[in-house]
């Protein structure tokens, strides 16, 4: 039946009365079993929305019908107050459809608040109908993704940080040095709609319902300082400081983190030198492993080993690590343990990229927040820099600068450590 709605839960789907065969003049293959998907995802600001108004366009040119899904950080109603459907859904219709002969809406309400799954929305849509989706957010998943890049913004690249990016599309694309990444011109959404179209052609683009993308993790050497603050009230002060700024790529990026450290309630993890966290980022989760955790720092110099994996929820999985000897290691440890949360970290992060002299590049975040561990809560004001290439020695001439200015002591304690001891769970060391 044309404009078919599915039953299955969701927000809202509304559904074109566009018929006709798919892709004129543009042959695949085969018909995949499900719609092809391309992620959109980028800085709040950048401009995908923009982009997408115009990329949009340029593919229909092409032939190509495209479906789209937008995903909201906030409450939405796509009704308007006053309309009978508006007032039908207010007496407590759970779901309703409104529909003429050009569109149709279905709108969903939801029994409780949950995050939306990429999935469950995609089987919302009508795949017989069309050639794409193209997915605005959602950066989580294990989907192809072009990155949106505005060269003056100075923000860090998502790629090599979040998997599964084919392409970035820069305002400055002569600029950019994003290695063997295409780099395409986001003031030409007809070049990006031709590079779509050609990865169509390619049957690179794939649909989470049936792809075999797994989500990649980085294995670092993370080599980072910890300062404590000892005097909260010069913290913006600190987190603002010309010595930072002069040497910042760009404008600070301010996240909300809340993290959760998990482990068995007998500490099987930590009692091999682990730590394990899951936080939300801002607009995703990124679920961590560090090794030898607790360490022995010196002069506030922490180094780990760390792996890194972005994961769709909180729920701890200590299987969604690739690296087979880590993901074996763990296994192992956690045998039928359950795990638990220990402790909670939540945090106000202030970010900046740094260049610094000699080619060095590090990562600024000033945090402020609390530990909290059941009802007790242990406040944190410090400041991380991170290597992020480069020699350590201009990082420590940087913090020789920043300590005979500010209030700012090394701090040799992790999170994870002070948490432990906040929860009555530090183990006794030899």
């Amino acid at each position: 039946m044309d404009g078919a709605v599915s039953r299955r839960k969701g927000d809202t789907r509304i559904l074109g009365a566009k018929t006709g065969s798919l892709f004129p003049g543009f042959q695949m293959a085969d018909a995949p079993a499900h719609t092809p998907v391309l992620s959109f995802i980028a800085y709040s600001g950048t401009g995908k929305t923009t982009l997408l108004a115009r990329l949009i366009p340029a593919l229909t040119d092409l032939g190509i019908q495209v479906g789209l899904i937008k995903h909201a950080h906030h409450g939405f109603d796509p009704d308007v107050p006053g309309k009978d459907s508006y007032r039908l859904r207010q007496a407590g219709a759970v779901q309703t459809i409104v529909a003429s002969p050009q569109r149709r809406a279905l709108i969903t309400e939801l029994a409780e608040e949950r995050k939306p799954e990429l999935g469950e929305l995609l089987e919302e849509l009508d795949s017989s109908r069309l050639d794409l989706v193209l997915v605005e957010g959602f950066r989580g998943e294990a989907i192809p993704k072009i990155e949106v890049y505005r060269h003056d913004l100075g923000q860090p690249l998502h790629h090599g940080k979040i998997p599964n990016i084919i392409a970035v599309a820069s305002d400055a694309p002569q600029a950019m040095d994003a290695g063997d990444m295409p780099v395409l011109d986001l003031n030409r959404p007809d070049a990006i709609a031709a590079f779509i179209a050609q990865h169509l052609r390619s049957e690179t683009l794939v649909n989470p319902l049936e792809s075999t993308i797994t989500p990649e993790e980085s294995l670092l050497d993370e080599q980072e300082f910890k300062l404590r603050v000892t005097r909260p009230e010069t913290f913006d002060e600190i987190a603002e400081a010309p010595e930072i700024t002069e040497l910042a790529a760009g404008p600070a990026r301010t996240l909300e983190m809340t993290a959760d450290y998990i482990d068995t309630e007998d500490l099987r993890l930590e009692k091999a030198g682990y730590a394990y966290r899951i936080r939300w980022e801002g607009d995703h989760w990124m679920a961590t492993v560090k090794a030898d955790a607790t360490g022995s720092p010196t002069e506030g110099l922490h180094r780990h080993r760390e792996w890194e994996t972005l994961v769709p929820g909180p729920a701890p999985d200590l299987a969604v690590f690739d690296d087979p000897e880590l993901r074996s290691t763990l296994a192992c440890l956690q045998g039928d343990r359950p795990l638990i949360t220990l402790f909670r970290v939540t945090m106000e992060r202030r970010i900046r990229h740094l260049e610094l002299p000699g080619g060095a590049q590090a990562e600024w975040a000033a945090d402020r927040g609390r530990i909290l561990a059941d009802d007790r809560a242990d406040p944190v004001w410090e400041v991380e820099l991170e290597l992020k290439d480069g020699e350590l020695r201009p990082l420590r001439d940087l913090i020789g600068r920043l300590q005979e200015r500010y209030p700012l002591v090394p701090d040799n304690r992790t999170k994870f450590a002070r948490g432990l001891k906040l929860a009555g769970l530090e183990p006794p060391r030899a």
